[in-house]
C-alpha cells in the first residue's frame, strides 16, 4: 500500500529524512487513481471500531488488518475524517502533478509545527485546517498558513508570536517546488 494524506505529508516526509537530506512531498491528483485500488487507512477503521465497540485499539487493529478488503468502501470517509487513504499498487506517473523538496535545516520552525500530530479523527477535526494549510503554503498556493488549528482563541496569540509567524511565512529558504514542466 502507498499511503496518501491531505494533512500529514510534512510529518511523514520529515520522519523519512536521513542525515542531512531533504524531505520530499509529492502531490497526487486522485482523479488519476483507480478507485478499486483505494482503501481507508487501517488506523482510521481500527480507531472508529475501537470507539464504537468500546474496546482497546490494540484489540481491534489486527482484526482490521486481517479482513482489510471488507472495509474498502470506507476510503472516501477515511480521507474526509482522517485525511488519509491507502492505495494498493504503484501511483501512476500521470497522477503526480508536482512535488516539494524541503531542507529541514532551513525551516526549523516549520518543521517543529509539522511534527506534532496525533493522527486520529479527533485531531484531524481540530488541526486538519492547520496541516492542510501548511501543505498549501509549501506548494506556494497561499502566502501564510493557519497556526491555531480550528481557529484562534480570543486574545491569543500574543503579538510576539504573530510577529514570529510572519517571519516564518516570508522565509521560503530550502523549499523548491517542482512541477511536470519544471521548477516554480
Amino acid at each position: 500500500m502507498v499511503y496518501l494524506t491531505t494533512a500529514y505529508a510534512p510529518y511523514f516526509a520529515l520522519n523519512a529524512v536521513e542525515d542531512e537530506g531533504a524531505a520530499l512531498i509529492v502531490e497526487v491528483d486522485t482523479d488519476h487513481l483507480d478507485p478499486a485500488r483505494c482503501f481507508p487507512d487501517e488506523d482510521f477503521v481500527a480507531q472508529c471500531l475501537a470507539y464504537q465497540e468500546k474496546r482497546p485499539l490494540v484489540a481491534v487493529h489486527d482484526g482490521v488488518q486481517a479482513d482489510f478488503g471488507a472495509y474498502q468502501y470506507l476510503y472516501a470517509l477515511s480521507v474526509e475524517r482522517l485525511g488519509n487513504l491507502a492505495y494498493r499498487g504503484t501511483i501512476p506517473a500521470d497522477a503526480i502533478t508536482r512535488y516539494v523538496s524541503l531542507t529541514p535545516e532551513s525551516q526549523p520552525e516549520l518543521c517543529m509545527m509539522s511534527m506534532d500530530p496525533c493522527i486520529s479523527p479527533l485531531n484531524y477535526q481540530f488541526c486538519g485546517p492547520k496541516y492542510r494549510s501548511i501543505i498549501a503554503w509549501l506548494f506556494g498556493d497561499r502566502e501564510d498558513f493557519e497556526v491555531w488549528g480550528a481557529g484562534p482563541v480570543p486574545g491569543w496569540p500574543p503579538p510576539e508570536q504573530v510577529s514570529a509567524m510572519q517571519s516564518v511565512w516570508k522565509n521560503r529558504a530550502g523549499i523548491s517546488v517542482i512541477t511536470k514542466g519544471g521548477s516554480l
